[in-house]
């Protein structure tokens, strides 16, 4: 008897000290998740808040009406909007506007730097205004330069883009190809029959041989072709837009670099595949600036400073 008794003792001392566990285990546990919680809370916070350095870029998206004025961050297409923006600013919209339009009212808007000094940037609606004029003006180049009225839609470049939209809009092909006419670089596209076109006459190899059947390439040709390409498309989509083989040359006789150096100092990108080369760069670099001059004919003399790092 006095052993049961001393049994149920222990088993009641026992329920009674889990009793009194459990609502302390359930307070810790209560306390990890509010700490989680708010843990989760303050991660949160961290990763929205905006930069500011996106807030810079923001607030020049919003003047240049690229972003609504109550908008709290941008994604990567209003980014990509901005640098196509900035560029065509810098490739000489206003030039073209006031020489069509003769006005800027409604396509700039004027603002101040952090030192003070004043400036014009083109707007979103300037920019599009820009782009249709300069298809227009294109489409006649053209039509004039052996080009049918109907084909002109059906242009390509060599690597087979075509250089118009649906909408008679230059394509980013079309606007590189055209750009290069522009500047009086040599420059082939492919006509509707095949045949290549130029502001010069083709290089022999982009001409027909009479009698010999054309070259079909390999399949690891084209995988390769195609993977340069991808990479390409990948990083105009950030906004990069392709240079000349000669302004990549004006580059590197101005910074005094070899390719390798500007690659590693500057967005310069070199894409290589089994039949093209492509040559990148971002507009928002301070580098490109040296591009815009040589564009614009102005190729005397140097920015001053070094290039800026990526």
């Amino acid at each position: 008897m006095a052993a049961r008794a001393s049994t149920r003792a222990r088993r009641a001392w026992s329920f009674r000290g889990s009793c009194l566990k459990r609502p302390l285990i359930n307070a810790a546990l209560l306390i990890l998740c509010l700490a989680s919680g708010l843990a989760g809370a303050w991660a949160s916070d961290s990763e929205t808040a905006v930069s500011p350095d996106r807030a810079q870029i923001l607030s020049e998206m919003k003047k240049r009406r690229i972003a609504a004025i109550d908008q709290e961050d941008y994604t990567a297409d209003d980014t990509t909007l901005l640098l196509r923006v900035r560029e065509a600013q810098a490739l000489g919209a206003f030039s073209l506007l006031r020489e069509k339009l003769a006005t800027l009212k409604g396509f700039a808007t004027e603002t101040r730097g952090p030192d003070g000094s004043q400036d014009v940037w083109l707007t979103l609606e300037g920019y599009r205004r820009y782009l249709f004029l300069k298809s227009q003006t294109a489409r006649y180049y053209f039509e004039t330069h052996g080009t049918e009225a109907k084909s002109v839609f059906r242009l390509k470049d060599l690597r087979g883009k075509l250089l118009f939209d649906p909408r008679g809009m230059l394509t980013q092909e079309g606007d590189a190809i055209y750009n290069q006419v522009q500047r009086g670089l040599p420059t082939w596209w492919r006509h509707p029959d095949g045949k290549v076109g130029g502001a010069t006459r083709p290089p022999p190899e982009l001409l027909p041989k009479p009698g010999q059947a054309p070259e079909r390439p390999s399949a690891t040709t084209l995988m390769e072709d195609a993977e340069g390409q991808k990479k390409v498309v990948e990083l105009k989509a950030t906004g990069f837009v392709e240079i000349a083989e000669i302004e990549e040359k004006y580059l590197l006789s101005v910074t005094k670099r070899t390719e390798a150096e500007l690659e590693k100092e500057t967005s310069l990108q070199i894409v290589r595949s089994r039949h093209f080369v492509f040559r990148l760069m971002a507009p928002s670099d301070p580098t490109f600036a040296l591009i815009a001059r040589f564009r614009a004919g102005q190729t005397g003399g140097a920015l001053q400073g070094e290039p800026v790092a990526r």
